[in-house]
């Protein structure tokens, strides 16, 4: 399957919460979720579980819809690429970020992100900036 959209936390996060539809989403035959990006979903889910434990299957439910994107040694090198030249330039991103820009590029992808313009410092990925909710 061709992967043409990668979706980063910031907008699968108000589609779990119900802040926005799928609807608003890329086709999820062409979308796929990092791994990483499902590793903090799941962290969210586990802190909350006590008090929302709902929530796993509502995430499980949402996951299945989208190819689950592993990080492979093509990734690897373009984050170590991404990272070099935005800590040369003192305009780094956060580490999780990092690792679904590198894929991202990888893959010739693009990212959807409600923090599009942090994504945008990475020379030749392509973004979609997304808004969330339906405010």
């Amino acid at each position: 399957m061709q992967i043409s959209f990668l979706l980063d936390s910031s907008v699968c996060i108000p589609v779990l919460r119900n802040q926005t539809g799928l609807g608003r989403l890329p086709d999820p035959a062409l979308t796929g979720i990092p791994v990483i990006v499902a590793a903090e979903l799941w962290t969210g889910v586990k802190k909350g579980f006590a008090t929302h434990p709902h929530q796993a299957a509502r995430l499980e439910a949402f996951l299945g819809l989208f190819a689950l994107v592993e990080f492979n040694l093509d990734a690897a090198l373009h984050y170590a690429d991404i990272r070099a030249a935005l800590e040369a330039a003192g305009t780094s991103i956060g580490p999780l970020d990092l690792l679904s820009a590198a894929q991202a590029r990888s893959l010739g992808a693009t990212l959807v992100s409600a923090n599009a313009g942090e994504f945008r410092r990475v020379k030749g990925l392509k973004v979609m900036g997304w808004k969330g909710g339906d405010r």
